[in-house]
């Protein structure tokens, strides 16, 4: 119980902190992240598996809109049967100036028709703060959201 409230705090607070920025380093946003996995995987336990696989010392040199790697696992959550006989893979990786979030589909039977809010407002804080799309690709066995990370210039 102690470990979600410190965790649900982190959320909370990351949330209020980074509401009305438009970009954070990709770091801060994998911290987040983080946390936000924990919770999830306190909730889903091994029915969870997420595997973030950013090794790349470039990835201090990127930012992304706040929130949005948050909401595209959530998408997962939600739209995803997540239990023991079929348990939801997330993967989360870079790709040249990409941040990829995947995961296999198994649909929920009883779920309501999707409108793609979600990604509909990614999209377009995206096209607010860049000229590259944001990459959707629906497969047969796999959901794939590519965000562009916008490159910084530190010193």
């Amino acid at each position: 119980a102690g470990l979600f409230i410190r965790k649900l705090s982190d959320v909370y607070r990351y949330i209020l902190d980074h509401r009305d920025t438009d970009l954070v380093d990709l770091d801060t946003e994998l911290s987040f992240a983080d946390s936000f996995i924990m919770l999830m995987k306190l909730r889903f336990a091994e029915n969870l598996r997420v595997n973030v696989n950013i090794n790349d010392e470039k990835s201090f040199d990127y930012r992304l809109a706040p929130l949005s790697l948050q909401m595209l696992l959530e998408n997962a959550f939600k739209h995803n049967v997540v239990s023991q006989k079929k348990p939801l893979k997330i993967d989360v990786s870079l790709e040249k100036d990409y941040l990829i979030v995947e995961n296999n589909k198994q649909p929920k039977l009883s779920q309501e028709k999707s409108h793609q809010m979600g990604l509909k407002n990614l999209n377009n804080r995206y096209e607010f703060l860049t000229e590259k799309k944001v990459i959707v690709e629906d497969g047969i066995e796999t959901f794939t959201v590519k965000l562009p990370l916008i490159q910084t210039k530190k010193n």
